[in-house]
């Protein structure tokens, strides 16, 4: 009887001590977004915020104070007491779940495309239009970049055209027969006010209708919070961009593959003189350049994609951030020594997340 009791005992207590040391996060909400109740210092997306505190609109400030949940008095330093509302699936942005074994490593490639898996770049995204004089005439006309669950970032000129009218955002694959493929309808389209005036700030925020659930083939890439990726501090390094338009010929995607590609940022006031000579002006402040090398580059249909950097961060191996979006080139794709322009995503920071916060 006794040796019953014993075992019971033994059985509750391990049950109390496992249940104590078990890692469970409270669910939290902060205006219409959920999210997990975790220390500082494990959500990246508000961690890399609050070191560039001072940067930020006041608009970006008050979210701070209604993002804390709790706080744990044991931490070892600020960043583990202090426990704040983590977006969902904000910790998972810019990871890459599988590598690709094709091509070169990414410090000496510049020569060609390279082929690679669905499962790469996941936050890849295709903006399907439609005629405005025909409804029934579709075409894929630009790309984008999933940058949290509700939004995607692309360049103005992709959702402003006159003749066509931005309908669907296509993640995972553009091509509805994969069966990675996820059809998103759009809600609405913000544009930078400025765009208009002039083409510095051609940049848009593509707002689904509903929001998308992470994935191996769907998750959101980081945007540069941390303040070391802008165009002067990127000089001369080696920038990623990907596509599914291998060939470009026509309007409209011809292949289901996917394909990356190494592109050199430019020191931006070499790049500056470089478009001088085809009249075009390029703003030091707004703009970045990448590429020139002859037969790899951008060309029609990749506007608004991704220019992409990679970092080895303290709370992950390896990280992807979105620097630029694609915004235009010269007409002759893959002309030797003459780079793209990307609109720097860095300087447009606080237009960016002053207007994601409002509905999300």
């Amino acid at each position: 009887m006794h040796q019953k009791l014993y075992t019971v005992f033994f059985i509750l207590l391990f049950l109390i001590v496992k249940r104590a040391n078990s890692k469970t996060y409270k669910p939290c909400a902060v205006h219409t977004h959920s999210g997990r109740c975790i220390a500082l210092g494990k959500c990246p997306m508000l961690y890399e915020q609050s070191k560039v505190y001072n940067e930020l609109t006041r608009e970006e400030k008050d979210f701070f104070p209604n993002s804390q949940c709790e706080f744990d008095s044991k931490g070892d330093d600020l960043a583990s007491r202090v426990l704040v509302c983590c977006p969902r699936n904000s910790d998972q942005c810019g990871v890459v779940e599988k590598v690709s074994n094709s091509g070169s490593d990414g410090n000496n490639r510049t020569e060609s495309l390279i082929p690679i898996p669905d499962d790469v770049y996941p936050w890849m995204a295709v903006i399907e239009h439609e005629s405005t004089e025909d409804p029934n005439i579709r075409e894929y006309l630009c790309g984008g970049s999933l940058i949290n669950s509700m939004y995607v970032l692309t360049a103005a000129h992709c959702v402003t055209d006159a003749k066509w009218k931005a309908r669907r955002v296509w993640l995972g694959h553009w091509d509805s027969n994969s069966p990675n493929a996820m059809e998103m309808e759009i809600e609405e389209n913000t544009i930078h006010p400025k765009y208009g005036q002039n083409s510095y700030h051609d940049i848009a925020l593509v707002r689904m209708k509903t929001a998308v659930e992470v994935s191996k083939f769907i998750r959101p890439i980081c945007l540069p919070l941390d303040g070391h990726l802008n165009s002067l501090k990127l000089t001369d390094t080696l920038a990623e961009f990907a596509t599914w338009r291998p060939e470009q010929k026509d309007f409209g995607i011809k292949t289901t593959s996917k394909f990356k590609m190494y592109l050199k940022v430019w020191d931006t006031r070499l790049c500056s003189r470089k478009y001088i000579m085809s009249r075009r002006k390029i703003n030091l402040d707004y703009e970045l350049c990448a590429g020139g090398e002859e037969g790899v580059d951008t060309c029609r249909g990749d506007s608004g994609g991704a220019l992409m950097h990679s970092m080895h961060k303290a709370y992950r191996e390896k990280v992807y951030f979105v620097i630029g979006v694609m915004s235009f080139g010269i007409k002759q794709c893959g002309s030797k020594g003459w780079p793209s322009v990307s609109i720097e995503v860095q300087s447009h920071l606080p237009w960016i997340l002053s207007n994601w916060r409002r509905t999300v």
